[in-house]
């Protein structure tokens, strides 16, 4: 959708400079010609802030990608964070508030999976303590390594959790 809203807006702009050319106005005079010129310029601008950020559900999908599970109803992002980066590298993370019911449905299902086990969770602890949490208090940590690297980390306290998903 993002994709057509730029397309158009350079057909647009291209629409418009084309006109005040053909009125025998230069490109730069006129509303038409500065309209023209004004498409043609915000449009690359507007695609890389499309490319660059998250879409709206992409950390809902983040979980469900992650552990496996269908997003809980009771689940409140708490911290979220993330970009792309070289259009093919990425870093999405965040922190899920959930009841304690789906908590340890989750960690249930991590620990039954083919993920592996580690009590830290890396390069993490500033965007965890932006969260206003303490790192190490993030006990159970379970990760895959590789191309598209998953991280999840179980907080303490039983209704927290952190999904990071990542390639560099």
């Amino acid at each position: 959708m993002f994709i057509s809203i730029i397309i158009f807006l350079l057909l647009a702009g291209l629409f418009f400079s084309i006109r005040a050319i053909v009125l025998r106005r230069n490109v730069g005079c006129g509303i038409m010609g500065i309209v023209g010129i004004l498409l043609i310029i915000a449009a690359p601008f507007i695609l890389l802030y499309i490319l660059a950020t998250p879409p709206s559900g992409a950390y809902r999908d983040l979980y469900e990608e992650v552990i496996g599970l269908p997003y809980p109803a009771s689940a409140k992002i708490i911290k979220k964070d993330g970009a792309s980066i070289h259009f093919s590298d990425y870093n999405y993370m965040a922190i899920i508030k959930i009841d304690t019911a789906d908590y340890q449905k989750a960690l249930q299902k991590m620990q039954s999976g083919n993920f592996s086990r580690d009590t830290t969770i890396w390069h993490i602890h500033s965007f965890v303590e932006k969260a206003g949490l303490d790192p190490t208090h993030f006990t159970r940590a379970f990760y895959t390594s590789g191309n598209h690297a998953k991280v999840v980390g179980f907080h303490r306290n039983g209704q927290l959790i952190f999904v990071r998903k990542y390639r560099y």
